[in-house]
């Protein structure tokens, strides 16, 4: 196989494909939840920065508002997130049988269900960030479909030559 055969192989380009499109995602999903938090009085830095909770606990969303070290902690976890997504996407994705749209919002509902319920059940006091109440899990609820939907699309768009 030629280095020109290799990177086009299949597999390659829908890898490709898979984390183009979860960063994509992850951005509409950010700028979405940013303008809601404004919308709602709300620190719209906020979804930036939880993610950086995972590593040094709830101080990465204190204080409120832009935090250099933390916006960017948490930026590069997002961003590590959507490619550890994007890779397992495009691997999965042909074996479960479904459209690359259905295939994003069960990898949003995944991810949704790791973050406000699974890992904040099994580190409570660091994830405390993800604890929310009703509303703001229903509005997250939205998120990940609104991002599940965006990953879903552009990764038929993007892979549509595979």
């Amino acid at each position: 196989m030629t280095v020109a055969e290799h990177t086009t192989h299949p597999i390659h380009t829908r890898t490709g494909a898979g984390i183009a499109a979860a960063l994509i995602a992850e951005l509409a999903f950010m700028v979405m939840v940013a303008i809601v938090s404004l919308l709602r009085g709300m620190d719209p830095w906020m979804v930036v920065r939880v993610p950086a909770s995972f590593l040094i606990g709830p101080d990465a969303v204190a204080p409120q508002g832009f935090v250099p070290g933390d916006v960017l902690l948490g930026l590069g976890m997002h961003a590590a997130m959507a490619v550890v997504v994007g890779i397992l996407y495009a691997r999965l994705l042909p074996r479960l049988g479904v459209s690359a749209v259905t295939g994003g919002i069960i990898a949003a509902a995944v991810l949704y269900v790791l973050g406000f319920w699974l890992l904040p059940l099994l580190f409570p006091v660091w994830l405390a960030p993800f604890w929310l109440p009703p509303m703001g899990k229903a509005l997250q609820a939205m998120a990940h479909l609104t991002y599940g939907v965006v990953f879903g699309l552009f990764y038929r768009w993007l892979s549509r030559s595979v």
